[in-house]
C-alpha cells in the first residue's frame, strides 16, 4: 500500500510503528520553544532527562518512515493514538516554525486532543489569549498526565500564591531529595507567576529543572526559548517562582 494513499485513521492504525530512538529523544534538550506552549517543551526535555521519562516518550511517539503515532491518555485515563502524517505537518498553520520533528508532532497532536476535550485546557486561557493555536497555554501537570498516564508531584500550580515562599519546607526537602538523586534522574518543571526571573524568560513561563546543588544552594533553570540555563539560589528560586511539578524516576514506571 503506497503511503501517499494512506488518508484515514483506520488504515494509519495498520502500520507497524517502531519508537523513535534515542537521539531523537535527546533533541529535545536542544529544541528550543517558539510558540506559546513552554509548558509541553520543557515538560518534554525534563522527561528526556530520567530512565523511564526517556522510555515513555519512545513509547508514546512512533514513526515508520514520516507517519508518526502520537499516544495520549483520554478523559478515562485510556490511551488514545493520534497519527500525524507528513501531510498533516505540512498543511499546518504552525508546524513550519518549529524546527524539532518531535515537537511539531506533538503540537499537532496536542491541538486534537483539546480540540476533543476542550475541558482540557483552562477557559481563561482562551479570554486572555483569543488568537492563540489550540496547543498554545496549558498547565505542566495537565500535559504530564496526559503524556505520562502518570500524575506528577505537584506543588502550588493550582494555588493562589505568588511565590513558593509559603511552601518553603516542601520545597526545601524536594530540592534536597533532587540533590541527592544520582545522575539528576529526575523529571521536573517550576513555573514563574507575575514574577519573572532574570534573563527573556518572562511572567508565567515554565522553565525546566536540570539540576540542584545542594553544596552552594543553587537550582538550574532552564529557559527553553533560548537554552540558557538559569542560576538560582535557593532564596531566589523561592521568591521567584510559583510552582513546581515533576517526577523522579521511580515515579515513571
Amino acid at each position: 500500500m503506497k503511503l501517499n494513499y494512506i488518508k484515514s485513521s483506520k488504515f494509519l492504525s495498520y502500520i507497524s510503528y517502531k519508537p523513535v530512538g534515542l537521539e531523537d529523544v535527546l533533541s529535545l534538550r536542544k529544541a528550543e520553544q517558539v510558540h506559546c506552549d513552554c509548558y509541553l517543551v520543557s515538560s518534554m526535555e525534563a522527561l528526556s532527562r530520567s530512565k523511564n521519562g526517556k522510555k515513555i516518550i519512545s513509547d508514546n511517539i512512533q514513526n515508520y518512515k514520516s507517519i508518526y503515532k502520537c499516544t495520549f491518555r483520554d478523559l478515562k485515563g485510556k490511551p488514545k493514538d493520534y497519527y500525524i502524517t507528513q501531510e498533516n505537518i505540512n498543511n499546518s498553520r504552525h508546524a513550519y516554525k518549529q524546527k524539532n520533528p518531535l515537537l511539531k508532532v506533538l503540537n499537532i497532536a496536542m491541538e486534537r486532543l483539546v480540540q476533543r476535550y476542550s475541558n482540557k485546557k483552562d477557559v481563561l486561557s482562551w479570554i486572555i489569549a483569543p488568537d492563540q493555536f489550540t496547543f498554545e497555554y496549558n498547565r505542566p501537570s495537565r500535559f504530564m498526565t496526559m503524556f505520562t498516564g502518570k500524575k506528577p508531584i505537584n506543588i502550588a500550580e493550582s494555588s493562589f500564591n505568588l511565590n513558593l515562599k509559603s511552601r518553603k519546607k516542601e520545597v526545601l526537602e524536594l530540592f534536597e531529595k533532587m540533590g541527592k538523586t544520582p545522575g539528576n534522574d529526575y523529571s521536573f518543571v517550576a513555573g514563574t507567576g507575575f514574577r519573572s526571573i532574570t534573563d527573556t524568560g518572562g511572567t508565567w513561563h515554565c522553565f525546566t529543572i536540570t539540576k540542584v546543588d545542594l553544596k552552594n544552594k543553587v537550582i538550574h533553570a532552564k529557559n527553553k526559548r533560548t537554552n540558557y540555563i538559569n542560576k538560582l539560589d535557593f532564596d531566589t528560586a523561592l521568591k521567584k517562582f510559583k510552582f513546581i511539578v515533576g517526577y523522579f524516576n521511580e515515579n515513571l514506571k
